[in-house]
């Protein structure tokens, strides 16, 4: 049992390092005859540096954790080997345990190459995309600002005399829109007569112009 765990976790990880091997040759050939000029869009270059690049990662990743099982697998059969012997041999203990960690070993062997390799073919991607940037959209340098002369003593004292003048006006007008503002509420204040007021005045009997002891004579016969 324990034998068959050893070569089933180990004969995956020499699998997988194939693999990884295989990918790294098979990328490092296409990165060193790759043309930017026969790419008219962009996408499809980055779709073609990008391929495979994924399962690299996910190799480089999952590899340490495969030799673990390993590992966690062959310590769990020789405690059961140990449990079902009667006679404990400190010896055989240590051997068991040293040789369940050869499998985190053998994983980790496998992981370090594949994440270095990634690493290094997504920067040559990056590098291959900025050589297409560059050769279908060449730089342009950005126009320069424009530069202003500084102004002579004149220009300073004209432009200061300006500034004065407009806000003398603007003092006047305000002064002239308070006086506006004065005149009309002395003008609700004291009313001017209506012109119904007037009419009544008119229309009112002599007799009551005159004082309270006056009285009228009737007339005679």
């Amino acid at each position: 049992m324990k034998e068959m765990v050893d070569y089933g976790v180990l004969g995956f990880l020499g699998m997988l390092s194939v693999v990884v091997v295989a990918i790294a040759i098979e990328r490092l050939w296409f990165f060193a005859t790759v043309r930017v000029d026969d790419y008219n869009d962009r996408r499809f270059l980055e779709l073609d540096l990008h391929k495979r690049l994924t399962l690299l990662a996910t190799i480089g990743s999952n590899a340490p954790y495969i030799g673990l099982l390993g590992t966690v697998a062959g310590i769990m059969i020789t405690f059961v080997e140990i449990g079902a012997d009667s006679n404990v041999d400190t010896g055989a203990i240590m051997t068991g345990l040293s040789l369940a960690l050869k499998a985190t070993a053998a994983g980790l062997i496998v992981a370090i190459p594949s994440i270095v390799t990634y690493n290094l073919l997504t920067r040559k991607a990056d590098v291959v995309l900025t050589l297409w940037d560059i050769h279908h959209k060449p730089y342009t340098e950005p126009p320069r600002a424009a530069t202003t002369r500084p102004m002579s003593s004149a220009q300073v004292a004209q432009q200061v005399a300006t500034q004065q003048s407009q806000i003398s006006q603007i003092q006047r007008q305000a002064q002239m829109q308070s006086q506006m503002q004065g005149q009309a509420g002395r003008t609700t204040q004291n009313p001017q007569p209506t012109t119904t007021q007037q009419s009544s005045q008119n229309l009112r009997p002599q007799g009551s112009t005159l004082g309270a002891g006056s009285t009228t004579n009737p007339p005679r016969v």
